[in-house]
């Protein structure tokens, strides 16, 4: 089995066609010979099966054999499809909309992020920057698979470098690669991208990094982010929308919530104008918290009142807004709702 998987491997590291034909075949071979003079002939049969129902060298051929028309279909192989990233990028420069829902649809029915992957980091920096922040917003904002934004902000190396390292040269390697028969995608990305460390040195890479890390509710790495190109349009509104939910991330009770300052609101027209709504509503959230806590002269019937303004609030956010919110933000403006509605018990 393991024949197969260095065939291949060095198939696709040649960087050529005709070496992943023979580094799928010599895996095959391996394999077979494995089987015969091995303990058993079971890890040859293995080995034949590994490559046919995870690498699915056949519907790497009709990719290969169909020409240009062969790349408009998504193909389920984990080898890299021949000339997709170029086609993918010349879409990318013709139509940044309608591309990234070509884009989206390859990461949704096939296996191809590593050319989806290298399209967007060919094609992004080309642009200039003052459409930077706007185009990877679009970028994010629906996209099949969000480690394209995170890879997107990464120094990565592909096994298509000569300097790579293919992590099975160890036991403890080699025992991790039997994870592929579980997670076959997931490893296989693990291969082509050994080196991930998100940088901010590049427009590009601080864009596609503060989203990444709206998305996984890091609020503090994406505020340092977004002050990367915060001279960039659209940058001053992100770099603020990111300081403002770190600090309404951290209040977790009700003095706190109420000692919060009030966040001023992007000016017209904004990249996030439904995230800006909702930060209205907590912002007045925060008035009413901060006029209530502050003042003990207030009759019950007062107090209640504004009780059941917080409450109307933050129940329109988790119930109204939330179907209009970004995703990269969505996660974490309902989570900061639902924790403010359920902080102690509002006894005011």
């Amino acid at each position: 089995m393991w024949g197969a998987v260095f065939g291949v491997v060095s198939g696709v590291r040649s960087g050529a066609w005709s070496g992943v034909v023979s580094g799928v075949g010599f895996g095959v071979v391996l394999g077979l010979w494995s089987g015969v003079s091995g303990v058993s002939g079971v890890s040859g049969v293995s080995g034949v099966a590994f490559i046919f129902v995870f690498l699915r060298p056949d519907n790497w051929l009709i990719g290969l054999l169909a020409g240009p028309q062969g790349r408009l279909f998504p193909r389920i192989t984990l080898l890299p499809l021949p000339r997709l990233t170029s086609t993918l990028q010349q879409w990318l420069q013709q139509d940044w909309e309608t591309a990234i829902n070509n884009l989206n649809q390859y990461l949704r029915y096939s296996r191809q992020f590593i050319p989806v992957l290298a399209a967007v980091n060919r094609v992004l920096p080309q642009f200039p920057e003052a459409e930077i922040i706007y185009r990877v917003s679009r970028l994010a904002e629906n996209p099949s698979d969000w480690q394209l934004l995170k890879y997107a902000s990464a120094s990565w190396k592909s096994i298509f470098l000569p300097d790579s390292e293919i992590p099975l040269d160890t036991p403890a390697r080699a025992a991790a690669a039997g994870q592929l028969l579980k997670y076959p995608l997931a490893f296989w990305k693990s291969i082509f991208l050994p080196d991930s460390q998100i940088r901010l040195d590049t427009p590009a890479r601080a864009a596609a990094a503060g989203f990444w890390y709206l998305h996984q509710r890091d609020t503090e790495k994406a505020e340092k982010a977004f002050a990367a190109v915060r001279s960039l349009a659209y940058g001053e509104e992100m770099y603020s929308l990111a300081q403002t939910l770190h600090r309404f991330s951290q209040a977790a009770t009700l003095d706190s919530i109420a000692s919060l300052e009030v966040a001023p609101i992007a000016a017209e027209p904004s990249l996030r104008p439904q995230t800006w709504q909702a930060i209205s509503s907590l912002n007045r959230v925060i008035a009413e918290m901060a006029s209530v806590q502050g003042s003990y002269s207030y009759s019950q019937e007062t107090r209640e009142l504004a009780l059941n303004r917080i409450i109307g609030e933050l129940s329109d956010i988790i119930d109204q807004q939330a179907a209009n919110l970004p995703l990269a933000e969505k996660a974490l403006i309902l989570s900061i709702a639902q924790k403010w509605k359920g902080c102690g018990s509002f006894s005011l």
